[in-house]
């Protein structure tokens, strides 16, 4: 079950729930504001109609919340016959030959496999996102293939990069949370895949620190 029943879901925020009303503000620059007499910068501003919650649930308090919008999926998905048969296998670790397209992995070099690749353990692929399962509360959209007919589906990535920071005045500690802009919560065992995938998107070491 991906998603928790209705009932259970209680009267407070937590960590991955699917939420709706919240405005997203987002500064673009054309440079660092090291000069603010001569920089031009943007204020995007829009209210996505369905975000999820990344505050963990201990933290979310003081009027904040830690969000990312919900998003259309990939069209570059829908290459891979494994995922479609389940896109929230993007969400767990999964053997690498599962990582990519069938006849892309064919045509890898086996040199190529085992330097870019772990071949003995499952990882993460797709680092920066979470997939959201369908529901009917989610409105289906269709996604545009180049090489295909268009699918209409109802599953939503979160892409980490995304996240933003939002003030509420209702985001109390032991108070009720406005759960009339609550959609959906997650269960605990998808809650815990975002947890984990999460904190190693966090947690990737690059290279040169490895030495």
């Amino acid at each position: 079950m991906f998603y928790e029943r209705e009932e259970l879901t209680g009267s407070v925020f937590r960590f991955g729930d699917v939420v709706r009303g919240f405005a997203c503000c987002t500064p673009i620059l054309k440079k660092p504001l090291l000069d603010t007499t001569s920089s031009l910068y943007q204020i995007e501003v829009c209210t996505s109609h369905f975000s999820a919650i990344l505050s963990p649930c201990c933290s979310i308090d003081n009027e904040i919340l830690l969000l990312a919008p919900l998003q259309a999926l990939l069209p570059s998905f829908f290459q891979n016959p494994w995922l479609v048969e389940d896109f929230t296998r993007v969400n767990r670790k999964m053997p690498a030959e599962k990582s990519v397209p069938p006849h892309k992995w064919q045509s890898i070099p086996q040199e190529v496999k085992e330097r870019e690749f772990d071949l003995e353990n499952d990882g993460y692929a797709f680092d920066d996102f979470f997939v959201y399962k369908e529901h009917p509360l989610l409105p289906r959209y269709t996604v545009n293939l180049p090489n295909g007919p268009n699918q209409e589906i109802g599953y939503y990535i979160v892409d980490f990069k995304t996240a933003y920071r939002t003030n509420c005045d209702q985001i109390r500690r032991n108070k009720p949370h406005p759960v009339e802009a609550k959609l959906l919560q997650l269960s605990k065992e998808s809650r815990s895949d975002l947890r984990e995938k999460i904190a190693a998107y966090f947690a990737r070491v690059p290279s040169e620190d490895r030495t």
